[in-house]
């Protein structure tokens, strides 16, 4: 929690009721409760696998993963999921994202292996193709390891077009349900999807595939154990007041920001707040503000601007 106040004179109240005579100042000091969370457990809207092999898909089956090893010739599978975060209250600030997946088969003889999520930064697509681990024929849309859409678009590169970065990392063993853990990368990532839903591609899953054998079967929407994607999330509002508005520029933002604000705006004092409340910026600043934000923890924040009896809180995402 931190503190917050707004303040009137009673003159500004007066004047509402056209009465012309001045009066003390009244402040009323409330509460923000950041700590309040909601957790939405949501199942794939889709899910593919697709193998480096053939131009066979998986859409309607169960997802696979890893490399398969030298009895199937060292051939590859990556498993495709999106999740649909629409039905989380829009303005929400994500808090945490966790990936569950449930491992139901493994091959013999192998030890642990690591699996890392990605996001897919092309859109791609879901046939009615079903098959085992090899997969079946593809079935338009279904995405392949060549094809986002088969007869519709290609993968710049073959195997899927995704950011670079790991959202999260995992090492797998045996049968069971993981949790691929949250980082700021996965939120960040998770809260772009909840403002701008026309950016949500999906999660690509890459098991280590430069080890014979490292591949797992998990359960898909159709079939097993479905995939979960956990998202913690608080429905603060991050507008106290709508008095006044100021612009936060770049945002996201890697090394500072610029603050853009009324003309009529002299003295400030800015705050800033990570999502669990706590307070790690404050200053007092003219008109012209920048801030350097270089050496602040990538995440979400809340910055907070308050002049004489006027603030506002707008949310900015540190990368």
């Amino acid at each position: 929690m931190y503190l917050s106040k707004k303040c009137f004179t009673l003159k500004q109240i007066a004047m509402k009721q056209k009465l012309q005579f001045i009066l003390p100042i009244l402040c009323v000091f409330f509460l923000l409760d950041l700590s309040a969370q909601t957790t939405a457990n949501l199942t794939p809207v889709k899910d593919n696998s697709i193998y480096s092999e053939s131009n066979n898909s998986n859409g309607l089956g169960r997802l696979y993963s890893g490399r398969t090893g030298s009895t199937d010739g060292n051939n590859n599978r990556r498993a495709l999921i999106k999740f649909d975060l629409t039905s989380i209250p829009n303005g929400a600030t994500i808090t945490s994202v966790t990936l569950t997946l449930n491992v139901s088969r493994v091959p013999g003889g192998v030890g642990t292996q690591t699996y890392n999520i990605y996001e897919l930064t092309t859109d791609w697509g879901e046939g009615t193709s079903t098959g085992t681990g090899n997969g079946a024929a593809a079935v338009a849309p279904d995405t392949t390891w060549s094809d986002a859409m088969l007869g519709t678009s290609n993968w710049t590169a073959a195997g899927g077009d995704f950011s670079p970065t790991a959202l999260s990392t995992l090492s797998l063993s045996g049968l069971g349900n993981y949790d691929f853990p949250t980082s700021t990368t996965f939120v960040s990532v998770a809260q772009q999807w909840l403002d701008n839903p026309s950016t949500n591609n999906g999660l690509i899953l890459i098991g280590d595939e430069t080890v014979n054998r490292s591949a797992r079967q998990f359960g898909s929407k159709d079939s097993g154990i479905a995939p979960i994607l956990n998202v913690t999330y608080n429905t603060l509002s991050t507008e106290e007041f709508s008095l006044t508005n100021f612009y936060i520029i770049p945002n996201p933002a890697t090394s500072s920001i610029k603050l853009e604000l009324p003309s009529f705006i002299n003295e400030i004092d800015i705050s800033a707040f990570d999502v669990l409340g706590k307070n790690i910026y404050s200053a007092k600043h003219n008109s012209n503000v920048i801030i350097d934000v270089a050496n602040w923890t990538p995440g979400i924040y809340l910055l907070k601007v308050s002049s004489e009896n006027v603030s506002k809180t707008k949310r900015f995402v540190k990368i």
